[in-house]
This record gives C-alpha cells, structure tokens and sequence, in this order.
C-alpha cells in the first residue's frame, strides 16, 4: 500500500515577472526563461500592467512573444488575445 501522506516539495509553476520598460525583454530575462522553462512550467506575467494602455499591453506581448518564440518551445504556439 502507497502512503498518502508524504509532503510533495516539487515546484509545479514558476511566475517570471516582466518588468514593462517598452523595449522587449533582456538578454538575462531570456537565458533564465529558457533554463527555467527546461525544468518547471513558466507563466510570464507584465508586471503593472494596468500602467499601459491597451495598445501597448498587446505591443508588449507581441514583442515578449517574438523574443522567447526562438528560444522556449513553450511559447510558440500560443496566440494572446486581445483584452
């Protein structure tokens, strides 16, 4: 018989907030989204976001989409929808 009570210490998710400067994403955001994505699940997240106009949230996205599309597999066949 299986015990049920042993504690699962794994991580499952990772929040990888993304500072909103208007240019897309660093050379080290995307090193560490490609190391991190190669051992949990990654949910990349603008942080203050409610800043921006709708405009240029969905910019942003396309950008941050563009930019990780290369380097994370996750990423690529993910469409945003606009807001």
């Amino acid at each position: 018989m299986r015990d049920r009570h042993i504690q699962d210490t794994r991580i499952h998710c990772a929040l990888f907030f993304i500072n909103p400067s208007g240019h897309s994403l660093r050379a080290i955001d995307i090193v560490v989204l490609k190391k991190l994505s190669e051992v949990v699940n990654v949910v990349p997240i603008i942080a203050k976001s409610d800043s921006l106009t709708m405009e240029e949230r969905f910019a942003f996205k396309q950008k941050v989409r563009f930019s990780t599309a290369f380097t994370c597999p996750m990423r690529s066949g993910y469409e945003f929808r606009r807001e």
